[in-house]
Formats: structure tokens, C-alpha cells, sequence
């Protein structure tokens, strides 16, 4: 999939500033009967975190986002979603309801280099050709102030989604006789449904896992269990046969804000004092996944298998 506007044709000059945030309205002048996208050129250094928001949507509009890094063709693979779909979320039927736009807090920027941010108008599902929206950045390092390289262009892309992952390795070192975890803070959307999942577990490791909601401490009350218990629904007796780790059903979050989750590798169970994991974590809506803590003690009580 590519877009018509990946020649970058439209270039308007914008002095190389470098910011740590950026508040401009923009807006589209579609030609009918197609989607159109505005696409900026953002230089970012590696390890920036940025909330990204593209709000305040006039002309009764409908729009997608994505991000492309450095490299990456228009239409290819959106690091919103890690896949080639754009990012729609909350739209609701009455296209004068969505003024709300589309927003992703706490992206993570592992590559330096420049990214094009999409900015697209749906025409299957907005309503009349024209509107205006603001677009916002913020972030904890600076970046260059978004310079329009495509205005107005056709998008190709015919794909959309919600469904946000993050997907990495991470690994325990612990001490020996020690149950040992890393600690992650995923900053959830308000109405969001979260899948967790850490999975090819080595070094014959047994593990737990446990999601503390906003502003519940460490070793307090877990929202899987609804107890001060850790999560272990498919460990096996064997520690040779665990290499599968453990999936949690869905949990609906109701409220929004950054929940901590902890994995534990249990040293009773498990042999030796190392391993690695992957692990899988999946939003009906935009996330940030950013680990907090690593090989530290854990609180854990007793496992238990209940929801």
C-alpha cells in the first residue's frame, strides 16, 4: 500500500527550530470523493517520548493518524499500530461528533532520524470536502517544529484499526532464592480493554504476573486476582515445562491513567536464577509501555489462579 503523496511535491519552508512542544491549526481542502492527508516531517532523537494530538476537528471530519520512521514509505507500516492500518479510535456514528479527533500519549522513539506523521481526512464517513484541526506535540526532548511536506494529497491507505500492541523481549537476572520482577507503567485510555500476555519464557523460568490499578502500590491489591496474590493460571509443576508463560483474559478499565504491571519470576519454582520472556500487551485503545523497574525484589504473597 502507498499513497499518491509520497513524493513529498509540496514543500513549504519551516526554519529548523528545535522545540519540546508545538500548537498549530491546520487544515484540508479534499477533492471530492477521496480521502485526503496532510503528511509532516518530524526529526526526532532516539529515546524521545511524545504525546501527539490532532483535536479540535472542524467541518464535521473523521480523521486517521499514523507515524512513519525513517525509512518507512507513506502507506507502509504505521508505528501506531505496527501494521499497515492507520490509527482510528472513538469515532462514533454522527460525523459531527468527532471533534475530538485523534490523540496517542507517550510514543516511544527508539530510532532517531525524521518521521512523517500522517494526518488524514476519511471521506467515506465525514462530511462535506473542507476542515481545520489543531495539531499538538510534547515531548521530553526536543524535535524539529513539523514541516507540511504533503498537503491535501490522496491516501491509498484503506486500512484501519484500534487495537495498539506492545511487543518486546525483556529477561530476569535475579538473585539466588529470590523471587525477582520488572515492573512496567502502561498509560491507559479511560473505557480501555487490555490483553496481557508473557510469553517463550527460558532458563526454565516459572512466572507470575500481576496489574496494580493508578495509585495502588506495589504489592497492594492486583486487579487480576482482586487480592494481594499474583497471577499463575498455566504454570506446571515441571519448570522445564513453562516455557508457554502465562496469558491473562481481557480486563475492561473503566478508568483511564497509568497502571503498573509486574512479572515475577518465581524462585521456587522456577531453575536457576535467569531467563527471558516476551511480552505482549494489547489495547482496544492507545497506550504507552515503558518498563519502570528491573530484577527488583518482589512483594508477591501467595500465587493464586482466580479472576
Amino acid at each position: 500500500v502507498s499513497s499518491c503523496g509520497d513524493d513529498d511535491s509540496t514543500d513549504v519552508a519551516v526554519p529548523p527550530v528545535f522545540v519540546t512542544s508545538y500548537d498549530e491549526i491546520f487544515g484540508w481542502d479534499c477533492d471530492g470523493g477521496e480521502s485526503c492527508q496532510d503528511v509532516y516531517n518530524i526529526e526526532f532523537a532516539a529515546g524521545t517520548v511524545v504525546d501527539i494530538s490532532a483535536g479540535e476537528v472542524t467541518g464535521a471530519s473523521i480523521m486517521q493518524i499514523a507515524l512513519y520512521a525513517p525509512g518507512e514509505p507513506l502507506g507502509g507500516t504505521n508505528s501506531f499500530t505496527d501494521s499497515l492500518a492507520e490509527l482510528r479510535c472513538g469515532v462514533v456514528e454522527n460525523c459531527l461528533d468527532n471533534a475530538a479527533g485523534q490523540s496517542v500519549g507517550g510514543v516511544m522513539i527508539t530510532q532517531a532520524g525524521v518521521y512523517r506523521l500522517a494526518i488524514t481526512r476519511v471521506w467515506d464517513i465525514s462530511c462535506g470536502t473542507t476542515g481545520d484541526y489543531r495539531l499538538q506535540l510534547s515531548a521530553n526532548q526536543e524535535f524539529s517544529t513539523p514541516v507540511l511536506k504533503v498537503n491535501n494529497k490522496p491516501s491509498l491507505v484503506t486500512e484501519w484499526g484500534c487495537d495498539l500492541i506492545h511487543d518486546e523481549q525483556y529477561s530476569w537476572a535475579c538473585a539466588v532464592d529470590e523471587n525477582c520482577q520488572d515492573v512496567f507503567d502502561i498509560e491507559v485510555a479511560e473505557n480501555s480493554t487490555l490483553s496481557l500476555a508473557a510469553l517463550e519464557v527460558t532458563g526454565d523460568s516459572v512466572l507470575q504476573m500481576a496489574l496494580y490499578g493508578p495509585g495502588v502500590a506495589l504489592g497492594g491489591t492486583r486487579l487480576l486476582t482482586t487480592n494481594t496474590d499474583e497471577w499463575p493460571c498455566d504454570a506446571d509443576g515441571d519448570c522445564t515445562n513453562n516455557t508457554a508463560g502465562e496469558t491473562a483474559p481481557p480486563i475492561s478499565l473503566v478508568q483511564g491513567g497509568v497502571y503498573r504491571l509486574a512479572i515475577t519470576r518465581n524462585a521456587a519454582k522456577s531453575c536457576g536464577e535467569a531467563g527471558d520472556y516476551r511480552l505482549v500487551v494489547k489495547s482496544s485503545r492507545p497506550i504507552s509501555v515503558m518498563q519502570t523497574q528491573d530484577d527488583t525484589m518482589s512483594l508477591a504473597t501467595d500465587p493464586v489462579c482466580e479472576m
